[in-house]
């Protein structure tokens, strides 16, 4: 029984499984286990003399408007297997499984596809199952227990609409799957089969397609797979297949061996692929040690012409890596490449590779990572023996230690053989830490306005100056008025050159009434009014409800809108936890229904962001 409340985060959900036959369920059937998780899901599983319980957390939250608790009662068996029948073994041995009520009682033994197919559908053999558009029905055939038919049909009351068909048939241990698909009710498109059956180690597999109502084929692929284990643990993979023509002719296929170490610290692939009616193929081997690195050969026959290439790794103890690779084609060398990695106490290190190419052009590249002054910083550099090709320079900072200080962010990229500058990028804004601030109850305060700037500049051409192209600038400020207060945000995407605004959002939310909040928006594009939104929410509770306006020229959309009034806890998470969450939907044309429910943010104990999710529907 799983009993999942509206407004909570979280679900548990219950079972408990009785011991049947004895000791039928072992103490090897049941692992106690416990997987403890702060956010996602959590699982706890115990064990008693008599039972077995667990506890799912998902740490998810379910609402809606209605409120209130959604039940739902499954059940599930676990059966033991068959006993068996030989010689000496009592008579009526067989474990029967009644219902809970004891009315009905049968054998436990479901190892047949159809037992299981009956069980889990809940279905009678030769009583069809469907809804609208879909119909399924189990068929016995004569012959094994292990044998079945299943047969579902998709397809609805319009003749014109696509129409699917599949029948399923195991049959003395091969499943067989034929398939038809419409363009129509009455008009095939294609139609196929796919055979499948357990080998030793793996399985078969053949699949056919046909077009229309032609009984020519079109395609056959042949396949099959198996694994093994040898004494020592060496783990075996083998798997081929082949593509025939609609004349059953052979036209190509492939085959290959993966093999895998015991301790799976060493892999090694052998493959061959072949063209039958061109008489080539190509074969190859790779591998993979974790300890030193991996290689690849390719051979393409009958010109034996190979391709080789192997890449080195070494790590030591303190973090620095060396790394070697190379590619050779027909016995030239095409590339080879040689980095080492110098790391950095802290943050960062040194980056230095060399690649070269044809076994004359060399390209080195240079990087620097370190962090000072606050700031993490990147430096690299790219170039020949006789010319700079392209390096940049970013430094990223989040205000260090000093919350008066912005956040910013600076990128330069150079290219030619001046190293001159292509781009530039500064931006910077006020340090969150400095501009907001919580209460004792956790709502959010601003204590400082945020300011935000930045700017692109480019250059024209090569050898020309550079050019600012934009910039931009953004503040949000708060005005106390009334009961409340009011939160203005003044985004400006400005020209470089002429200064002219070519973008301008404002925006604000009033809370200066005690039964409702206010919220006005304004787009203009080159000094006209593009777009406008406004609407009020009354407070409802912990949420605040209504309807937003955004009008586009002639053109008006109702948007519905729910909102937490501030961030609300998460009574079924750990304390500490708590969410905003946003509900809208509207309808676009009365043709179009579109929603984004429960939306939320979630902050946990340290205030930071701990999670997001949401639901969407069209």
């Amino acid at each position: 029984r799983i009993d999942v409340g509206e407004d909570v985060e979280n679900f548990t959900a219950s079972m408990t499984l009785e011991e049947v036959n004895g000791e039928e369920y072992s103490e090897a059937r049941v692992t106690n286990w416990t997987k403890p998780s702060s956010d996602g899901m959590a699982m706890i599983m115990s064990k008693s003399e008599s039972s077995v319980a667990f506890t799912l957390n998902h740490g998810r939250r379910r609402t809606s408007a209605a409120g209130g608790v959604r039940e739902l009662t499954a059940y599930m068996s676990m059966l033991p297997e068959c006993q068996a029948q030989g010689d000496g073994a009592p008579v009526g041995s067989a474990v029967l499984c009644c219902d809970e009520w004891g009315s009905s009682c049968e054998s436990c033994c479901k190892e047949t596809m159809q037992g299981m197919m009956v069980d889990m559908m809940g279905a009678t053999v030769g009583s069809p199952i469907g809804t609208e558009g879909l119909g399924v029905t189990l068929t016995d055939i004569a012959g094994s227990d292990g044998d079945m038919d299943f047969v579902a049909i998709f397809d609805t009351a319009d003749e014109a609409s696509p129409r699917v068909q599949a029948e399923l048939r195991v049959v003395d241990g091969v499943s067989t799957l034929d398939f038809e698909v419409n363009e129509t009710s009455n008009e095939s498109l294609i139609t196929g089969m796919a055979q499948w059956e357990e080998i030793s180690g793996g399985h078969s597999a053949v699949v056919s397609i046909s077009e229309r109502n032609s009984v020519e084929m079109l395609i056959k692929a042949v396949g099959a797979w198996s694994e093994t284990t040898d004494a020592a643990g060496l783990i075996t993979r083998t798997g081929g297949g082949s593509i025939h023509n609609g004349s059953d002719v052979l036209q190509g296929g492939g085959s290959g061996t993966w093999t895998e170490s015991a301790d799976g610290e060493t892999h090694t692939l052998v493959w061959k692929l072949y063209n039958e009616s061109q008489g080539q193929f190509l074969k190859g081997d790779a591998h993979l040690d974790l300890e030193t690195g991996a290689g690849i050969n390719l051979e393409l026959e009958p010109s034996q012409e190979m391709l080789v290439a192997e890449i080195f790794v070494e790590e030591s103890t303190n973090g620095d890596i060396d790394a070697r690779a190379h590619a050779s084609f027909d016995g030239a060398e095409i590339v080879s490449i040689t980095g080492d990695w110098d790391n950095s106490i802290g943050w960062g290190g040194d980056l230095n590779m060399t690649a070269v190419i044809q076994g004359d052009e060399t390209i080195t590249a240079l990087a620097t990572l370190t962090d000072a002054i606050d700031a993490k910083t990147a430096d690299l550099n790219v170039a020949t023996r006789t010319e700079y090709l392209i390096g940049g320079f970013l430094a990223l900072s989040d205000g260090g230690l000093s919350s008066a200080a912005p956040a910013f962010v600076n990128l330069t990229v150079r290219q030619g053989a001046n190293a001159s500058e292509l781009l530039a990028v500064h931006g910077r804004i006020t340090n969150p830490d400095y501009a907001l601030d919580t209460d004792a109850s956790r709502v959010i305060l601003m204590k400082n306005p945020i300011e935000a700037y930045a700017h692109l500049d480019l250059r024209e051409d090569d050898g020309g100056s550079s050019e600012r192209m934009a910039v931009v600038h953004m503040n949000i400020t708060e005005t106390e008025a009334g009961n409340g207060s009011i939160v203005a945000l003044d985004f400006r995407l400005i020209d470089g050159n002429s200064t002219d605004e070519i973008i301008r959002v404002g925006a604000a939310c009033d809370t200066s009434n005690l039964t409702r909040m206010g919220v006005d928006a304004e787009v203009h594009f080159e000094h006209e009014s593009v777009l406008n939104m406004s609407g009020v929410l009354p407070y409802q509770g912990d949420y605040m409800s209504g309807n937003m306006e955004v009008h586009v020229e002639n053109h008006t959309q109702v948007i519905s809108t729910r909102i937490s009034r501030g961030f609300l806890v998460q009574s079924m998470k750990p304390t500490g936890y708590d969410a905003l969450w946003l509900n809208v939907g509207t309808v676009i044309d009365d043709e179009v229904l579109l929603n984004v429910t429960d939306l939320y943010i979630e902050r946990g104990p340290d205030i930071a962001w701990s999670g997001v999710g949401w639901n969407f529907a069209l």
